[in-house]
């Protein structure tokens, strides 16, 4: 199996062990978990898209971080590049059973071509909105050839309702979607009344579930409530 994704895999297998035990109730390791889980510790390569090197062993799953970011536009260029042929190296040497992707991208395109011809399973994994944008002539033709090489998958993992309506959006068969969402809480429950809420008094309260970090944009949401 391998299993292409962004991120350390390295940091998250270390966290998590090979077959993990306990898996938080959704967070940025309850997908990666329950892969683990279910995979139950047979042979596995995690490749994850970082910032840096680096490769990590667990029993018979092993994961390789590939530095694929820089600021310098050259560099960033070079490391894309360079991580797209590395993957092509070990798609043709180990000729992978089963690929889960949850990149997009030259990675992505490259993964499922590998499908076509070396006939693994091939499923998407889709984290990652699907922005169409006029800004550049890259950005568009990279736009189109996401969608393109989405239409190819028989098969989407979509996380949350937000992306499925994205993918719709642009043709996908539903047919293809499965949806895999985190189990949320109720935290307000039905018998929330109007009443509990004027209770609060008039001051301004703001409820936010999930992780405080800046790509979930909290912060900008707070900056607007002030």
């Amino acid at each position: 199996i391998l299993y292409l994704k962004y991120g350390n895999a390295c940091e998250e297998l270390k966290l998590l062990t090979n077959v993990p035990k306990n898996i938080s109730c959704g967070g940025p390791y309850y997908f990666i978990g329950t892969f683990l889980k279910l995979n139950n510790g047979k042979n596995c390569d995690i490749i994850s898209l970082s910032n840096k090197f680096n490769n990590f062993g667990s029993g018979n799953i092993k994961a390789i971080n590939l530095r694929y970011r820089s600021n310098i536009f050259y560099l960033n260029a070079l490391l894309k590049t360079y991580s797209s042929f590395y993957l092509l190296y070990r798609f043709i040497r180990y000729r992978y059973k089963y690929i889960l992707c949850s990149v997009n991208g030259p990675p992505f395109w490259i993964s499922i071509l590998i499908s076509y011809f070396f006939n693994p399973i091939f499923v998407l994994s889709r984290h990652a909105p699907i922005y169409k944008t006029n800004n550049s002539i890259f950005r568009s033709i990279f736009y189109k050839f996401d969608i393109f090489f989405t239409q190819l998958c028989k098969s989407i993992i979509c996380h949350g309702p937000f992306i499925k309506d994205q993918l719709l959006k642009n043709n996908i068969n539903n047919s293809k979607i499965i949806s895999f969402e985190s189990p949320t809480p109720d935290f307000i429950g039905s018998d929330f009344s109007k009443s509990r809420l004027y209770a609060l008094g008039k001051k301004k309260y703001l409820l936010f579930v999930g992780r405080m970090v800046k790509e979930k944009g909290i912060f900008t949401i707070l900056e607007a409530f002030q």
